[in-house]
This record gives C-alpha cells, sequence and structure tokens, in this order.
C-alpha cells in the first residue's frame, strides 16, 4: 500500500508521462520480482498491491507476472476489510501502517526516495521511521524481499522488537477509545 505523490499528479496534469518515474519502476519491479513471487506462490501466499486513492487512476501502470498478484482497485476492494484480512503491511509513507501495527500485524517500510518525499510531498514530522516505526525499514528490494521471504518463512509472526514498540506507542488497548475521546471533547472549553 503505496502512499501517493504529488509530484506524480503535477506531472500527470501537465500531460507529462510518469511511466519512467521511479515510483512506478520501483513498485513494479518489486511485483515482479521472481524470487519473492516463487515464495509467496510455494508458500500459497497472495500478494494484493492496493495503492493510495489518489494512485488509483494510475493502476494501468502497474503490472505483475505473478500468478497470485492482485492489482487491486477501489471499485472492487475496500481498504478497510483488506487490512483487516492481510497478515502484513508493505508500505512507503502511508498511515495505515498506524491501522496495521495497532492491529498488532506486522509492517514493512520500503523508502527508496526519502529525499524526494519529504521535500515534495510532507516535511518531515515526529514521527521517525527508523527509531520509532513498527518494522524494518529499507531502500533496497532484495533486502525487501529477504524480509518479506522470512516473515512468509515464520507464518508473518512480529518481531519481538517492533512488537515492543508497537504496545509502547499504543498502550491502550481495549474498547473505549471511542469512550475516551468522547470524554476528552466534552472537557474541550466552548
Amino acid at each position: 500500500m503505496p502512499t501517493w505523490r504529488k509530484s506524480l499528479a503535477r506531472m500527470a496534469y501537465s500531460g507529462k508521462s510518469i511511466a519512467d518515474t521511479e515510483f512506478i519502476r520501483r513498485w513494479n519491479s518489486l511485483l515482479n520480482n521472481r524470487t519473492l513471487l516463487d515464495a509467496a506462490e510455494q508458500a500459497g501466499v497472495d500478494i494484493l498491491f492496493y495503492p493510495h486513492y489518489e494512485l488509483q487512476k494510475f493502476l494501468g501502470l502497474f503490472s505483475s507476472a505473478g500468478k497470485n498478484v492482485t492489482i487491486a482497485d477501489a471499485l472492487h476492494y475496500d481498504v478497510q476489510p483488506l487490512l483487516k484480512e492481510s497478515a502484513l503491511l508493505v508500505t512507503d509513507y502511508s498511515s495505515v501502517h498506524f491501522d496495521f501495527a495497532y492491529m498488532k500485524k506486522p509492517c514493512v517500510y520500503y523508502q527508496f526516495d526519502p529525499d524526494a518525499f519529504f521535500t515534495q510531498q510532507y516535511r518531515k514530522g515526529y514521527f521517525d521511521f527508523e527509531t520509532m516505526g513498527f518494522g524494518e525499514v529499507t531502500d533496497s528490494e532484495d533486502a525487501l524481499c529477504g524480509i518479506l521471504i522470512d516473515y512468509i518463512r515464520n507464518g508473518f509472526a512480529e518481531n519481538e522488537k517492533f512488537k515492543q514498540r508497537c504496545a509502547a506507542f499504543f498502550p491502550l488497548h481495549d474498547k473505549n477509545n471511542c469512550r475516551r475521546i468522547y470524554e476528552e471533547i466534552l472537557r474541550l472549553d466552548p
């Protein structure tokens, strides 16, 4: 679930092709990585590629030769069930990683363009993926595939280090979040 890029939208609206951008090339390369595809097929694991809503209009630029890879469109797939049903999340910077981590599922960050992202998309905020993230961070496709294959082999069990980070970041894990938010709203000065 990669997040969107303002730069891609600006290029597309100006009539420039985005098909040869690093973003499109990198994700397509991952979707066609034979080592990853073979490991997933042997284990009976499905790979679902669901980019950010703003990227859905460019879905035709993504493809995979993998038998068990789905390029998912928002018309046929809803992000909420996908998050609930998926065993592992690969993203770059998407905030869905918070939802996934809250559900105590492993995340992996594929961040091959941090300089461009933090200058063209968002300014770097408080959340540092390297020190606060809920999974491994890599800019290498080979390293990413190695991490993913390890997760496939160990049944998508959470890494203890990242499990502890999640527990520290989300100390309250009950069914009272709505009540707490409501009570805080009531405390606000009108």
